[in-house]
């Protein structure tokens, strides 16, 4: 039998395997990236402080609270204490302390709250501004005066009064409470301030699609004490428009003659459209001053429509349009129309007694048919050189009227004829008068 002879096997030893240990993600837990590069300082909003309260904040760097930073704080205003000036932010970051105001400390706005720290080489610092009072108050009253039943699109004031012990409280800061499930009802401003008297106006400021009943709360912080007005309930509607109405008060006799004043009204819902643009169109011989009025805030809006002198009566017809959220409506009115051949009428109004070098003023109004013209230019002249017209040439107004002042010299004694001339059209108007000139 052969036989076989087996080799030595060198035995290598196993070689050892530590524990490796394997961080966790970049930013995770324990083991923050590197070192801050932004860090942030927060003072929180606080408004006013009455008798005491809390100055708070926080400091974060790279979006993560801070620990263990010091915070100091100052006041411009040596009435208000700190318990801790210096507070030390906790692991969230933040920080915060009691602070107390001296009492007998009248309402004092503008107080200016300081915090600065110190992160690396880095300092922060960030400031408020706050009011603080500490008055004596045994019983204050604060009133919310009562509202319309029913609020639409356009709002409503939101008024009432703050006193203590009887005595108005002035530069006071009223927060609103609104309750609202649909939270589109708004106070502006809020807070409001207290004036003088002690009185306060804000206004309440509705959003569109919005019909519910929501219920209003004013209240504030005096002399240490919350006081709050009673709470007022009120329907809120303000959505879009369903049916849109427009009408037109009626005409004498439906009948313009020269001009007349047309107004009318634009409402959706039963309720009146306040600052919307009507459109007016109407017959070539009809004119619109304006031709697209606004409406006011009872939803009524006016114009002027006027017919050229000369013009003869005839059919004429005008129509009144508006389109709100989509929803159209107009109406449309037949009438006569027409203006007669111009008939211009002038008065001149003098002084009672003389005219001395110090000046007098002259006036005087023009017309047609009853009817004031307007932006006629009408021409002052006397018959002494030593007496003129300031302004020779004058031109009439809205009213048809129009005013001069005449300057006799010094020691001009007599009667003086003055003539005022306009051109309507082909057609001339003159008026002559005497006025007396007395030193």
């Amino acid at each position: 039998m052969k036989k076989i002879k087996l080799r030595k096997m060198k035995v290598v030893p196993k070689k050892e395997t530590h524990c490796k240990i394997t961080l966790p993600p970049k930013g995770c837990g324990f083991f923050p990236p590197g070192v801050c590069e932004n860090p942030v300082l927060q003072l929180d909003e606080v408004g006013a402080i009455s008798c005491e309260g809390i100055i708070s904040g926080r400091i974060l760097c790279d979006f993560r609270p801070l620990q263990g930073v010091t915070v100091n704080l100052k006041s411009s205003f040596d009435g208000l204490k700190f318990e801790d000036d210096t507070p030390v932010t906790d692991s969230t970051g933040r920080f915060s302390t009691r602070v107390t105001v001296v009492p007998g400390t009248q309402i004092t706005a503008g107080v200016k709250i300081t915090a600065t720290a110190q992160v690396g080489t880095v300092t922060l610092e960030d400031e408020i501004t706050i009011r603080v009072d500490c008055i004596v108050c045994l019983n204050p009253l604060l009133t919310l005066n009562p509202i319309p039943d029913t609020v639409g699109c356009r709002g409503t004031q939101l008024t009432g009064k703050l006193t203590c012990d009887g005595v108005p409280i002035a530069g006071a800061l009223i927060t609103f409470t609104i309750q609202s499930a649909s939270n589109k009802v708004i106070a502006a401003p809020n807070p409001a301030i207290t004036s003088a008297d002690g009185t306060y106006t804000a206004v309440l400021v509705l959003f569109p699609d919005i019909d519910e009943i929501i219920t209003i709360t004013a209240s504030t912080m005096i002399g240490g004490k919350q006081v709050s007005s009673i709470t007022r309930q009120v329907t809120v509607l303000c959505v879009k428009c369903q049916n849109l109405s427009i009408t037109l008060s009626t005409l004498k006799r439906n009948r313009i003659s020269c001009r007349a004043v047309i107004s009318g009204t634009l409402s959706c819902d039963g309720q009146p459209l306040a600052n919307r643009t009507v459109s007016l169109t109407g017959s070539p011989i009809l004119q619109f001053l304006p031709s697209n009025p606004i409406t006011d805030d009872e939803g009524v809006f006016t114009s002027v429509i006027a017919v050229d002198p000369g013009t003869p009566f005839q059919p004429a017809s005008f129509t009144a349009s508006a389109t709100v959220d989509g929803k159209f409506d107009s109406v449309t009115v037949d009438v006569s129309a027409g203006c007669l051949p111009a008939r211009p009428v002038m008065t001149l109004e003098i002084p009672e007694g003389p005219v001395t070098s110090n000046g007098g003023k002259i006036m005087g109004q023009l017309t047609s048919h009853g009817f004031p013209l307007k932006g006629v230019e009408v021409e002052l002249t006397t018959s002494h050189e030593q007496v003129l017209f300031k302004d020779s040439k004058v031109v009439t107004g809205d009213d048809g009227r129009f005013a001069a002042y005449i300057q006799p010299n010094q020691g001009i004694i007599g009667t003086v004829k003055i003539k005022a001339v306009a051109s309507v059209g082909e057609k001339k108007k003159s008026v002559r008068k005497r006025i007396r000139i007395g030193s």
